[in-house]
């Protein structure tokens, strides 16, 4: 007996699964019929990994009827097995399917509803894979983020969870959330802005997850919106975030062969490279190196790191992990100063007395030879030593045509004190540091 259903029936596509058991590593060959009337027929043999546990092996032997010309009169359409009088039961999708020119505006191409279909569920699985390898779970009663919700290209595959999760979904556009507003009452949808802050308050999301949001954003944004996510997240709260890889370097090469301007920034050994257009639209794109990442979120834990394993198999997945309820305080800018001289001091304001550990990106503008900084962190009135730490500066920057290098440093174990704390930056170099200016940019205090 053959098993099987139709689940997506739409002008420009007939989907569904079918397998006999008997010769379930065989794919069938089906008939799409309208009144009677066979349109023509496809193949049951691809993969669709959203429906994993529902249709058991079945789910590997999926079709797509792609009709010449838009089909009318659907109520009236039949797909049965090839040379056989067996028709598939009808198990249409309860969620509509969005309108071309909204899923253009998510996966950026057209009449590609097999590929919205099935990339959101396995993006779905994917997701749901990652967090239970981490070594944690989607409780009952979690509060789940789709940040970036599109028109619910992800978000439709969580419907499954409805009764025992609280969904949520957020984009910047308005059509878009109008439309899972509509056509998805399980969740919560609401506009978001392009910048923080998100609606909602702290402390609120045990879980938070943005496919394919990162790689629209500059740098500097990058850091904003994980001090955001920080916020949202629950203590003990994960996110899992996607990212264009190394694997992407030869589409950037093409982009800028195409006369397109890259931005690249330099974070030790690792590279961010943009092609900045409009940011927040598949305009503007990024790649970027694991150790960037990885810097980028330094407050939390990186749980997992997977290259080629999110948004249909082509970005690179992490799982990040808020492990402690302490606010997050991200200075962008937190000094700017001409230096002179071989040796240079300054004091950079704290945002906070009460922090245990903090991070900084140093780099300097028009410095042509090499040079040290240090960051120390001082308590005058106390028995405490300082803490230092010491990184190198980038020198040489201006003639590669980088946007900025910069050098990462950390100061951890920050001691518990009632008194006061100085924040002291120092460089020193062997040869005079005229005419350049130290940066310290996005500095983070947990």
């Amino acid at each position: 007996m053959v098993e099987g259903w139709i689940d997506v029936v739409h002008p420009n596509v007939i989907g569904g699964w079918a397998q006999d058991p008997a010769r379930s590593a065989e794919w069938l060959m089906v008939e799409v019929l309208r009144s009677g009337k066979v349109l023509g027929q496809a193949k049951a043999a691809a993969y669709r990994n959203e429906l994993d546990g529902t249709a058991g092996a079945g789910a590997r032997h999926a079709f797509w009827f792609l009709p010449t010309e838009p089909i009318g009169g659907l109520e009236n359409i039949q797909v049965r097995v090839a040379g056989t009088n067996h028709y598939l039961p009808l198990r249409v999708d309860p969620i509509a399917i969005p309108s071309d020119d909204l899923i253009f505006s998510v996966v950026g191409g057209r009449n590609i509803v097999p590929q919205f279909m099935s990339t959101g569920g396995a993006d779905r699985v994917s997701i749901q894979r990652l967090i239970e390898e981490s070594g944690l779970t989607i409780k009952p009663g979690s509060r789940i983020l789709d940040w970036g919700a599109g028109c619910g290209r992800i978000a439709r595959h969580w419907a499954d969870r409805s009764a025992d999760v609280e969904f949520y979904g957020c984009d910047i556009n308005e059509q878009s959330i109008a439309w899972c507003q509509k056509n998805m009452p399980f969740g919560k949808y609401q506009v978001s802005k392009l910048l923080p802050p998100l609606p909602y308050p702290d402390n609120h999301f045990d879980v938070l997850y943005g496919i394919s949001v990162l790689t629209h954003l500059l740098f500097d944004t990058h850091y904003l919106w994980m001090s955001e996510i920080w916020r949202v997240l629950k203590p003990g709260g994960v996110a899992v975030l996607t990212a264009c890889g190394p694997s992407f370097f030869p589409i950037i090469a093409t982009q800028i062969g195409h006369g397109f301007k890259a931005k690249t920034h330099a974070l030790d050994k690792g590279m961010f490279i943009g092609i900045e257009r409009v940011e927040g639209s598949n305009e503007t794109g990024n790649t970027t190196t694991c150790d960037v990442m990885e810097k980028i979120f330094h407050p939390f834990k990186m749980l997992d790191q997977r290259p080629c394993y999110g948004l249909m198999g082509i970005q690179d997945s992490y799982v990040f992990h808020k492990g402690e309820s302490a606010k997050l305080h991200h200075v962008p800018k937190a000094l700017e100063c001409a230096l002179s001289g071989k040796t240079f001091e300054a004091e950079i304001a704290l945002p906070t007395k009460n922090f245990r550990r903090c991070s900084f990106l140093a780099a300097a503008r028009n410095l042509v030879s090499a040079a040290s900084v240090e960051f120390s962190l001082e308590f005058p009135d106390s028995s405490l030593r300082p803490i230092r730490s010491v990184t190198r500066l980038p020198d040489k920057a201006r003639w590669t045509s980088l946007e900025a290098a910069y050098s990462f440093a950390t100061i951890d174990n920050v001691p518990r004190t009632d008194g006061d704390m100085k924040l002291i930056v120092r460089c020193k170099s062997a040869h005079s540091m005229d005419e350049a200016t130290l940066l310290v940019n996005n500095a983070l205090f947990v």
